[in-house]
């Protein structure tokens, strides 16, 4: 297969907005942790949830700003093009967080969303920083469930934490990779997007499991 062809399919099968569902998936059914143990019924339904908040309601609104002409391209490699869709993306990450935090039925999952909470703030200093320069999404949305998972192993010293933070690690470093290849960034951004990812949803989950779990 061509190198562009599958740095093109590593970028989209990582993008940022897959990952929030990603991450929940393999919460609900790789992690061994207590608080994961869900009826599958349950499981299916936050999963649809999250997946309805976090790709769908963005990503259309994403396509309409796309039809509509606000953005030349879906890929936003210009940095204006990304604004528009990174605001709204922001504002409907924080009005998802804030409906977690509201719902009573999380009481027993509140890590759902914190783990938002996290990616939101990512998403919220990504674009503050786009209005002047560019920034990878990628890196900072893989660098940040790396920091989920390693923030959660210094809490549960679950053997299957370390392993999912060293995939995701790996995972992220081909992601990374295939972004520079595709010279959609530069280290520079490409460094600066992982720091911010990693240290905001570490920071985010040890404060999450150490005072709230």
């Amino acid at each position: 297969m061509n190198l562009r062809i599958l740095a093109y399919l590593v970028s989209a099968f990582c993008h940022p907005l897959l990952l929030p569902t990603a991450v929940c998936a393999v919460c609900f059914y790789a992690v061994p942790l207590e608080m994961f143990v869900l009826p599958q019924t349950l499981k299916a339904f936050w999963l649809l949830i999250m997946a309805i908040m976090t790709f769908i309601v963005p990503m259309v609104g994403i396509l309409l700003y796309y039809f509509i002409g606000s953005i030349q391209s879906l890929s936003m490699a210009d940095r204006k093009d990304r604004l528009y869709p990174f605001i709204l993306t922001t504002c409907i990450y924080a009005m998802s967080t804030w409906l977690l935090m509201q719902d009573v039925r999380l009481a027993y999952l509140p890590l759902l969303a914190w783990f938002l909470g996290g990616v939101t703030v990512t998403l919220a200093v990504v674009t503050c920083i786009t209005f002047y320069w560019k920034v990878s999404a990628h890196s900072a949305g893989m660098m940040g469930v790396v920091g989920l998972w390693a923030g959660l192993a210094y809490r549960f010293p679950e053997p299957n934490l370390l392993y999912l933070a060293m995939g995701t690690l790996v995972l992220a470093g081909i992601v990374m990779s295939a972004r520079l290849y595709l010279n959609a960034h530069t280290p520079n951004q490409i460094s600066v997007g992982a720091g911010l990812g990693f240290g905001i949803n570490y920071v985010c989950t040890l404060v999450a499991v150490i005072f709230f779990m």
